[in-house]
């Protein structure tokens, strides 16, 4: 079978372009597992019932600090946050960790926490609990329910 060499010509074309789509779909391919910045954190378990606010705000702040604490198995650290000024319903939020490594004390990463805590904000009207992965030793709570609503106490006995 003979060609005439604007047939030849096409012939390479199609050749060279699917060479070169199939090298720009591994490029892309490649490009897009790497630009993910964080994996896949499980669904974290939620509260229910009442009336919630936002506890965002407060999430860097927490993270940040807890990150400079080692827990020892099973210690766990809350913090509670009073809503901000000048909102029409007062709230408050108490965000917590807790280290469920039974054999080695650890610091929770910033960023690790951060991640889970605006995940479970996401997934959450109420408050909630998760991890990061279902391997990742500390487990992250965020409790804004209706029990929750009005200030936060500083004292167990206040004076």
């Amino acid at each position: 079978m003979s060609y005439t060499t604007s047939q030849m010509l096409w012939y390479i074309i199609v050749l060279i372009s699917a060479a070169s789509l199939g090298s720009a779909a591994a490029l892309g391919n490649a490009t897009t597992l790497t630009s993910e910045s964080s994996q896949d954190i499980p669904r974290p378990t939620c509260y229910s019932g009442g009336s919630s606010g936002s506890c965002s705000q407060f999430i860097d702040e927490y993270c940040n600090q807890i990150s400079e604490i080692t827990f020892k198995p099973g210690d766990s650290e809350h913090h509670c946050y009073s809503s901000l000024p000048n909102r029409n319903a007062k709230y408050k939020c108490v965000l917590g960790v807790r280290n469920t490594n039974a054999n080695q004390a650890a610091s929770p990463n910033a960023e690790t926490c951060q991640e889970t805590l605006r995940n479970i904000a996401s997934y959450c009207t109420y408050g909630g609990h998760g991890k990061y992965s279902s391997t990742f030793p500390f487990e992250f709570e965020i409790d804004n329910q209706s029990a929750n609503s009005g200030v936060c106490r500083n004292f167990v006995n206040p004076p």
